[in-house]
């Protein structure tokens, strides 16, 4: 029957017919259920030969299994994310507390001078 698709499908004809699944159209002489299923069947196996290439011909348990490795990659990368927001707070709580005892310092240094120069 592929062959004879093959063959069906070769041919240049005057009905045309109108594919929306796989958005092609088709020059078919009969519009018969044959020859449009011989058709839709070769456009769905050209669609499935690309995807395998895209796909690198990979089976469909390696894909997922590689999904549910980036999954859990993600989820790493979350949780470090985390933690350093929680570090990045941290040391920003404790860069603050540094300045506020240097302007502490530095107001009373110009107290004392302040002071001195005055006597």
């Amino acid at each position: 029957m592929i062959l004879d698709c093959g063959v069906l499908l070769t041919h240049q004809h005057s009905a045309t017919v109108f594919f929306p699944a796989f958005s092609l159209e088709a020059n078919l002489e009969n519009e018969d259920w044959t020859t449009i299923c011989c058709f839709v069947f070769l456009q769905y196996r050209d669609v499935v030969s690309d995807l395998n290439e895209v796909a690198h011909h990979r089976p469909r348990s390696t894909l997922i299994l590689g999904s549910q490795e980036e999954n859990a990659r993600i989820r790493e990368l979350q949780q470090e994310n985390i933690e350093l927001q929680t570090s990045v707070a941290e040391y920003q709580s404790a860069l603050e507390l540094i300045m506020a005892k240097y302007r502490e310092q530095v107001s009373s240094c110009k107290t004392i001078q302040h002071t001195s120069h005055s006597c």
